[in-house]
């Protein structure tokens, strides 16, 4: 338990976080200006026990709540500002603290400490940033340890455009290690109070008394700064971005989730060289250089698991290029490189894969895990591999892709496969047709189960096997209660004809609805389309009628452009949607949206289809980072 709250009061002085501090850089410069050591320090704000003046490591993850609460006090800080000196912020977008903390929507608590993709027992720096910025407090206790050196994605200073730094100059040791024996604690040999907070704290010897180092790391001149190559500093800038907290949860864990099944298996690979001996893709080449030490040793070469990051900087922003460069190819390209990969790959079953599968099939955005399930049969055991279950048409190279695909086929769809002989039964029930349509080119195309065609469309999992349009209500085969099984030579001949309408201008779909993920039209946008109307639908502005007619108008757009299912539009969800409205069957949405899409209103359907020739151009843009 911690003691009461009489047991941590205000602390004499206290000092204001500089900006991306960490709690360990804190609890020093804090111990510095108050002439105390750091043991003293983490016992009267409550980190430690009076008994035990070490501060766990675990603190720098989270800050429990009587914790919290104590240590706000005792250093003048809110209980925000304490909470910011943690890790905490990021559990929702960066999967290691996730790991740790919880997933998004579980109740945080402390779980097992991971040193999988993060820095626990040293931290990376930037001299410069130590150094400070020439104010008075930065001057007398130095400038920021901050909290994003601790993650290895960090692996430069965009301020000071150079690499991070992660040993100290003088005893070759990684920064902040402290002792040779004890476990990682929360700061480093914390019963040294003559330290300036940024010398190094290392001991050169082993054993309790052993010599510390006291290196100034922010000794300009003894760590020449090694410059941000443009292609590195470009990928370090959208690895933070995702970070910011105005990037979507979702897609930021999917997408950290992506790099880390790649860096697996780009180290995997060079465990031997290709079996041909010449590589045949771009980098496999780049693996083979590594090898022969084109540009120095392989990153990563002392990881315990091959999905795991280099202590060192310049070794993880290496191996992060080169899985940066494979997820971001090209959709073929990138099938091909994985075909490479994964023919010069242990089995699955390896030990250094670690976490590497279960990564894959829980976190990995859906296309993604596709590509990689699907290439890596030669590795996985068959109780790996999807089943598809029956197809209409046989899975085969058809001349587009599964992201060609959208969730609601559009009406021409529909007409290529009347006028190709399938049956009109299938055709008056369209909103069942088009969903097993959907899938069904998915599968043809990609060879995998209905479930995760679904996901690859976006469909949700719940609509897959209840409803009146569940994907599997739809009958497959011959049965007494089904005169015209979809599972005939007919309507295989139609979707053989439709394959072949698709590969003529496949668009994008997937990426569509990647780049449109949170689209919507703003009150802005809004207001100048009931201007150009020449009058407002509902009397006051932004009333819950004119809300929801604004929300249905996106929706409307939206499904427009990426072929999508009007109840799936962002713009029903939180957070675009103050109320997360269902749009079923008799809803009021689901009627306006009928209203609209007939032109019942001529004009306003006019506007709006003007907005949807608009945004194809945005939405078919290539994605030149991670954000959605």
């Amino acid at each position: 338990m911690v003691p009461g709250r009489d047991a941590h009061p205000p602390l004499p002085r206290s000092l204001a976080p500089l900006p991306g501090e960490g709690l360990p850089g804190f609890v020093l410069r804090l111990a510095h200006h108050l002439d105390l050591t750091p043991t003293q320090v983490v016992r009267r704000t409550g980190l430690a026990f009076e008994d035990r003046g070490q501060a766990r490591l675990r603190h720098l993850f989270m800050l429990e709540a009587s914790i919290r609460a104590a240590f706000a006090r005792s250093t003048r800080l809110t209980e925000d500002e304490a909470d910011q000196l943690t890790l905490r912020p990021w559990s929702s977008h960066y999967p290691p603290l996730a790991d740790v903390l919880g997933q998004p929507g579980e109740a945080l608590r402390p779980r097992k400490v991971t040193t999988d993709w993060m820095l626990l027992s040293s931290s990376r720096y930037c001299p410069e940033c130590l150094a400070g910025d020439g104010s008075r407090i930065q001057q007398l206790h130095g400038g920021p340890w901050k909290l994003s050196w601790r993650l290895p994605v960090i692996f430069a200073c965009l301020e000071h455009n150079r690499m991070l730094v992660d040993t100290c100059p003088r005893c070759r040791r990684p920064a902040q290690a402290g002792s040779w024996t004890t476990s990682p604690q929360l700061v480093p040999l914390p019963g040294l109070g003559h330290l300036h907070p940024t010398r190094c704290r290392n001991r050169v010897s082993a054993g309790p008394q052993g010599t510390v180092c006291g290196h100034p790391l922010d000794d300009l001149a003894a760590i020449p700064a090694t410059q941000l190559a443009p292609d590195l500093a470009d990928l370090q800038r959208r690895l933070q971005k995702m970070l910011e907290p105005g990037h979507y949860p979702s897609t930021a864990i999917s997408r950290f989730s992506d790099l880390r099944v790649a860096v697996a298996l780009i180290t995997a690979a060079r465990q031997s060289p290709d079996p041909a001996g010449q590589s045949s893709g771009a980098i496999s080449q780049l693996m083979d250089e590594y090898r022969r030490g084109v540009h120095g040793s392989w990153p990563g070469q002392t990881q315990p698991c091959w999905g795991a990051l280099p202590t060192a900087s310049t070794a993880s922003a290496e191996v992060l290029s080169l899985a940066d460069r494979l997820v971001r190819l090209p959709r073929t390209a990138f099938r091909a490189e994985i075909h490479n990969l994964t023919g010069r790959a242990p089995r699955y079953d390896a030990s250094a894969w670690s976490q590497t599968w279960d990564i894959l099939k829980t976190r990995c955005s859906p296309l993604f895990r596709h590509d990689v399930e699907q290439c890596c049969q030669g590795i996985f055991v068959p109780t790996h591999i999807s089943h598809t279950g029956p197809l209409v048409i046989p899975v085969r190279e058809r001349g587009y892709l599964p992201e060609h695909i959208p969730q609601r086929p559009p009406g021409s769809w529909l007409t290529v496969l009347a006028e190709n002989g399938a049956p009109p039964q299938h055709l008056r029930k369209p909103i069942q047709f088009r969903r097993v349509v959907a899938v069904q080119l998915v599968q043809a195309a990609a060879g995998c189960s209905v479930d995760a065609a679904a996901e690859l469309l976006g469909i949700p999992q719940s609509w897959n096997r209840s409803g009146p349009g569940a994907l599997m209500r739809q009958s497959l085969h011959p049965s007494q209660n089904s005169a015209h099984p979809l599972l005939s030579p007919e309507i295989a001949e139609a979707f053989e004809a439709l394959t072949q309408h698709i590969a003529r201008e496949p668009v994008n779909y997937y990426q569509r609805r990647q780049n449109l993920a949170f689209w919507h039209l703003r009150h802005s946008d809004w207001d100048t389309i009931t201007q150009q109307l020449g009058r407002m639908f509902v009397q006051g502005p932004q009333t819950g009628a004119d809300e929801l007619l604004r929300e249905c108008a996106s929706a409307y757009v939206w499904a427009a452009v990426t072929g999508s299912e009007w109840q799936l539009s962002p713009s029903f969800r939180a957070p675009l949607s103050a109320f997360n409205r269902r749009v079923g069957p008799g809803t009021p949405a689901l009627r306006i949206l009928h209203h609209i899409h007939h032109a019942t209103d001529r004009r306003l359907r006019a506007v709006l289809d003007d907005r949807v020739r608009a945004l194809i151009g945005s939405a078919d843009r290539q994605p030149g980072d991670y954000s959605p």
